[in-house]
């Protein structure tokens, strides 16, 4: 069995990090996570959840300063506003987040790797199977970024275990005709369908309201790192 690790969401709490470069993207300032009001922290994560791409996260920003984030309520809704942004817009957006960050990471590199923490207990369970090759991190973040963070966490990782995601994780995965896991916190990366793969959401990531209802398993931390070490050791 091949397992597929999210990294965002699942291994990573990056919330502190994509609040505050796509603050700095949007508006040329930011207010850390842990100094936001509650009701500001409420409203990026209730969208966060159907953020398939890191320069959605700029739209996220800009909903919120209009205060128009109570009209998405649905992927649907979610994806017809992309639409009327536009695919230039979200180039645009994608663009101006990566300069950000990497800036960032070069001008300030402690500070930004801080901002991207692990969930409780992942460096523990990672570093029991890091130079295993059938586990992959699977993301759309980007390879370097992900290295980097995972160094920072002081973990060893060979980098042809950290694969970039390009399109849908689940259609992609069913296309190497191997048994897998596919472990993430976004339900529209799953093929229900697929002769090879299992799904499994991760709850304690920022799920969407009609996730759990929609996935075919589901996992607290405790479940997944049991079944996986279970698995694997």
């Amino acid at each position: 069995m091949d397992w597929y690790l999210d990294f965002d969401g699942v291994l990573c709490d990056s919330i502190p990090e994509i609040w505050a470069s796509s603050q700095r993207a949007v508006l040329e300032r930011w207010v850390s996570w842990e100094q936001t009001n509650p009701e500001l922290r409420h409203r990026f994560l209730r969208l966060r959840s159907f953020v398939r791409k890191g320069a959605e996260y700029l739209s996220i920003i800009r909903l919120i300063q209009s205060n128009q984030d109570e009209t998405i309520k649905n992927f649907s809704e979610w994806d017809a506003y992309l639409k009327k942004l536009g695919t230039n817009q979200l180039e645009k957006d994608h663009h101006a987040l990566y300069k950000v960050r990497e800036t960032w990471l070069r001008e300030e590199p402690e500070r930004w790797l801080s901002l991207n923490p692990p969930y409780p207990n992942v460096k523990e369970v990672l570093s029991q199977v890091g130079s295993r090759p059938n586990v992959i991190i699977f993301s759309t973040k980007k390879p370097s970024y992900i290295q980097a963070i995972l160094e920072f966490w002081g973990l060893r990782w060979h980098p042809d275990h950290i694969w970039e995601a390009q399109g849908h994780k689940g259609r992609y995965l069913d296309t190497l005709k191997r048994p897998y896991t596919l472990v993430d916190d976004q339900i529209e990366q799953f093929s229900p369908d697929s002769p090879y793969g299992r799904f499994v959401l991760a709850l304690w990531g920022p799920i969407s309201p009609e996730a759990k209802t929609r996935a075919p398993l589901a996992w607290s931390w405790e479940e997944f790192a049991t079944n996986f070490l279970n698995d694997l050791i």
